[in-house]
């Protein structure tokens, strides 16, 4: 299993060591930028965790293109902390048809993060440690 974490710089060694933890038979990489993410389009990525905060595109437009990009691949969304701008990503994703969406705090990190399977009632899709993924 192919894990591709299109995190932030500052984020992307505490999201991987804790996906690492929890998923030791799986294989993560990691792209902090659009640009290095794009270079991931058309490989075979089981799994694209992508954070609202990546730098390098705006992250409503690079949701646009992700289904072009990564086709086949199952996305995570990380939309960060409760904010208009959070709403907004969330709601666009929706619109996009994307379900896997995080909000809160990332655990070992100053940001939040806790997750809901989109359109169930307190569904977690993926423990790691003391947060939930899809």
């Amino acid at each position: 299993m192919l894990c591709l974490l299109a995190v932030e710089e500052e984020v992307a060694r505490v999201v991987r060591a804790n996906l690492e933890r929890a998923f030791p038979s799986w294989r993560f990489e990691t792209a902090t930028s659009a640009v290095e993410l794009k270079e991931w389009a058309g490989r075979n990525v089981d799994i694209l965790v992508l954070s609202r905060f990546l730098p390098g595109e705006d992250p409503v437009r690079l949701l646009k293109r992700l289904r072009e990009l990564f086709p086949v691949s199952h996305v995570v969304l990380l939309a960060g902390a409760e904010s208009d701008a959070q709403r907004a990503y969330v709601r666009a994703a929706r619109d996009l048809g994307f379900g896997s969406i995080v909000t809160g705090r990332l655990p070992g990190t100053n940001r939040t993060i806790v997750g809901l399977k989109a359109g169930s009632q307190n569904q977690p899709f993926m423990k790691v440690g003391a947060f939930s993924v899809a």
